[in-house]
């Protein structure tokens, strides 16, 4: 039996099947998170409203992978500096990054009914970060409320 890569009339292999349907679902969850990501940016002073669940940790998430790959970036080409513990790429990054990251933050505490005020908690070590995560991860409060409409209320 022959198979094809290009399909045609030949018995496509079942591996090459499941190879491109998997490539395609990556491209697919890549293109969502880069667009929660570019969103986010596209937003990037906004401290006013609500961010979702899905905004804020996709944009985290897309952060980290960013930030990742670049100081690999960094320690290859020897820009990485150990005692400051970031490179020149991921240091740029960061603050490019850092005015949006803030602004998506602060949304996400005003959709579960919070001031942004409550970031500064995260000075406490541990505890604050601990906080800040419960917070993130909690459902956003139901309908309106003082910071604004809620943002799956748009999407549904």
């Amino acid at each position: 039996m022959r198979y094809s890569v290009t399909g045609g009339s030949e018995f496509r292999h079942p591996a090459l099947v499941r190879v491109r349907l998997l490539s395609n679902y990556l491209q697919q969850l890549l293109g969502v998170i880069m667009n929660w990501f570019i969103g986010a940016l596209k937003k990037y002073a906004t401290f006013s409203g609500r961010a979702r669940r899905a905004e804020y940790w996709y944009f985290f998430l897309f952060f980290i992978l960013i930030f990742i790959g670049l100081s690999i970036i960094d320690g290859i080409t020897g820009s990485f500096d150990t005692e400051a513990g970031v490179g020149l790429l991921g240091g740029l990054f960061f603050l490019v990054v850092f005015l949006p990251s803030l602004a998506v933050s602060v949304r996400r505490l005003h959709d579960t009914n919070r001031s942004g005020w409550w970031l500064l908690i995260g000075i406490i070590p541990l505890i604050g970060a601990i906080v800040l995560i419960v917070f993130a991860v909690q459902d956003s409060t139901s309908g309106d409320n003082s910071y604004g409409p809620n943002p799956k209320a748009a999407v549904i």
